[in-house]
């Protein structure tokens, strides 16, 4: 191990991102709350702008990686609210597609907006936008390291 990871036991690096990833979901839900949104909403409406196309419930759940019961009530709930629209696949009539509505790419474009600003103020001590660029950088690649099912991050 190198002399840089050596203070960083197995338990510490589990502390530290577990940690880390509690408290920035906590900062994100209440930047989402006064949209209305969670943030598997937010994700799947992210999703599905850079799609540019309807897509199917069950791509939805393979690059988000979780199981389709819960992809089920996401897109119901943005049905609700006007932000998707859900079709019958006319390829498959067992099937839908979903597609991202113009309220949908709004909303999305404000909050992502939001956060875009507000990010490095989630810190007490300032990030710089290059720290912050580089961390994501390395989950990218942690995660394809991790998971080679998932096509896409």
């Amino acid at each position: 191990m190198p002399a840089s990871l050596s203070r960083f036991p197995a338990t510490k690096i589990a502390l530290l991102q577990t940690k880390f990833n509690r408290l920035l979901r906590d900062r994100i839900r209440s930047l989402l709350a006064p949209f209305h949104l969670n943030i598997t909403q937010w994700i799947v409406l992210g999703f599905l702008k850079h799609k540019k196309s309807p897509v199917s419930p069950n791509l939805i759940a393979k690059n988000l990686g979780v199981r389709m019961p819960y992809v089920t009530v996401t897109i119901n709930m943005l049905e609700q609210q006007r932000l998707v629209n859900i079709s019958d696949n006319p390829a498959d009539q067992r099937s839908q597609l979903i597609m991202i509505t113009r309220a949908g790419l709004g909303l999305l474009d404000t909050v992502d907006a939001r956060f875009t600003k507000e990010m490095p103020s989630f810190f007490q001590t300032p990030i710089s936008k290059t720290d912050l660029a580089a961390y994501l950088k390395v989950i990218e690649a942690a995660i394809r390291g991790l998971d080679s099912k998932n096509d896409q991050v």
